[in-house]
């Protein structure tokens, strides 16, 4: 009996996961990042605009936010992307040399504004992008 009650509890949560986390129409969980380079990058984002300073080390979260050479990986997120834009009119993602980021001291990059790239991007913008972001 404890099988059958153990299978269906995982079951319901796939099917759970399965429907809850898809991208629909209105509501996207997912933002695309493409890396067309030949070097690896880390990325992170940012929902505090107009505050567009970055706050935390993006190489802590391993390879969640890391795009090797000419790779692509989604950031996932628990709710809609939409409604952030309800608190704020754009979210940052700050695109950094992963080489730069592995041997520089997060101070420093912080200190020296050590990024590849800033994108400050509305509702629209990720909506014209086809929720992906392309560096470079």
């Amino acid at each position: 009996m404890n099988i059958k009650i153990t299978f269906i509890a995982i079951l319901s949560l796939l099917f759970i996961y399965a429907t809850c986390c898809r991208d629909k129409k209105d509501c996207h969980y997912n933002v695309y990042i493409n890396n067309n380079t030949d070097k690896a990058i880390y990325f992170n984002l940012s929902a505090s605009y107009p505050d567009t300073l970055f706050y935390y080390n993006p190489t802590v979260e391993g390879d969640i936010c890391n795009v090797n050479p000419h790779k692509h990986t989604n950031e996932s997120h628990n709710s809609c992307v939409e409604g952030y834009y309800l608190q704020v009119p754009k979210l940052i993602y700050f695109i950094y040399d992963a080489q730069t980021l592995e041997t520089t001291p997060w101070d420093t990059v912080k200190k020296k504004y050590m990024i590849l790239k800033r994108y400050e991007l509305t509702l629209q913008d990720l909506e014209n992008m086809n929720w992906t972001v392309t560096y470079p």
